[in-house]
């Protein structure tokens, strides 16, 4: 459900088109020795092989696992990943290290774990009563220059 999700609210993102071009790099980043947050990637990713294309582009899904969030970060830019999925398993403080990092990047950031949003990750997911919510942090969206278009904005759970 995830991956489905975080394809069509990318198609909304008014920035992407400057971002990627015609083709996108999408980066999985799981927490080394956590299993949780392994299985989230793997998950991810099995579901982005079932996606012929994402916003109509071609897409190469790379992984790449670690503890330090800053270097994490740096290779996430210096791979000119469009979009990065965490898994789930890093700290809070994870979380902020990371995103202060990419802050000022150009790219487009989701999360396994919702409550990752609130530490400065662009896009999460949850259920609320059974139906799938966005949730968005919009000053991180900013600094990373991601414009979500207003609908998207008026179905998700928006953090100041």
């Amino acid at each position: 459900m995830q991956a489905a999700l975080l394809a069509k609210v990318v198609a909304y993102d008014r920035n992407l088109d400057k971002r990627a071009g015609d083709h996108l790099q999408v980066l999985l980043i799981g927490k080394e020795n956590e299993p949780s947050s392994e299985r989230d990637v793997s998950q991810m990713r099995d579901a982005l092989k079932t996606l012929p294309t994402i916003v109509g582009r071609p897409f190469e899904v790379g992984t790449l696992e670690g503890t330090d969030p800053t270097s994490l970060a740096k290779e996430a830019l210096r791979r000119h990943a469009h979009i990065v999925y965490l898994g789930s398993g890093f700290t809070s403080a994870d979380v902020k290290t990371f995103s202060a990092a990419v802050s000022g990047g150009d790219l487009f950031t989701a999360a396994a774990d919702p409550n990752m949003v609130r530490d400065g990750i662009v896009l999460g997911f949850s259920l609320q009563m059974g139906k799938p919510q966005l949730i968005v942090n919009s000053q991180q969206a900013s600094r990373q220059n991601v414009e979500l278009a207003a609908g998207v904005l008026q179905l998700a759970k928006v953090l100041p």
